[in-house]
């Protein structure tokens, strides 16, 4: 059966501009940090790639998931062990090219996929995210989070409504290398060498902008 993780610990620092609650996700109970800095280009994405997803602690998690370009655009698909596909809702604000109400992704982007628990339940998030060369030196980065909720029944895996779009992080004005540092219960976009950042933080049962830029 599915199962889910209760964490009640004392959350220090993972929200800036109000006390603690206790209901926030523990970093020492979390995986360790994990810095994403390598990141694939629009080509190799459109041309497709899969990716093997790590087992979560409940039944019901896809196996792999798969980038693709669809002649409108890049999609992102999961698999199921019984072969059951589902496209994820993302939404980016940046990376593209118009022509009246025709978009279209601009070929100089890059792209990271990285599977991390922000939340604490057992059930890693997806993260997919976007860098945009904006100057020789400068990038727009943008990380879509993407929560799964696992059905209660085997034959509702198919559900699109299974899926949400939690949050995403925007940040301007990165400095390369680009870096995403996931830790504990955030996801954070070093800004600048002077220590100032954008940062995404899960707390109270909702995700909280805790940069400093």
């Amino acid at each position: 059966m599915y199962r889910s993780i209760a964490v009640s610990f004392l959350c220090i620092g993972c929200c800036l501009f109000w006390s603690a609650p206790n209901d926030c996700w523990s970093k020492e109970k979390s995986q360790q940090r994990v810095v994403v800095n390598e990141f694939i280009p629009f080509d190799a994405a459109a041309n497709g790639k899969t990716y093997a997803l790590n087992k979560a602690q409940v039944e019901g998690y896809p196996a792999t998931l798969d980038l693709f370009y669809d002649q409108v655009g890049l999609v992102l698909v999961v698999e199921f062990e019984d072969g059951v596909r589902v496209r994820l809702p993302y939404h980016f604000d940046i990376g593209y090219d118009f022509d009246g109400e025709v978009h279209w992704e601009r070929r100089t982007n890059q792209y990271a996929i990285k599977q991390y628990d922000l939340t604490g339940d057992g059930i890693d998030e997806i993260l997919f995210a976007v860098v945009v060369a904006d100057g020789e030196s400068m990038s727009q980065v943008e990380v879509n989070v993407l929560r799964y909720h696992p059905p209660l029944m085997e034959e509702d895996l198919s559900r699109p409504e299974n899926w949400e779009l939690a949050s995403s992080l925007k940040a301007d004005g990165v400095m390369s290398p680009v870096e995403i540092v996931l830790d504990g219960a955030s996801v954070r976009i070093p800004k600048t060498r002077r220590g100032f950042y954008h940062e995404l933080s899960w707390c109270q049962g909702k995700f909280h902008d805790t940069g400093e830029f």
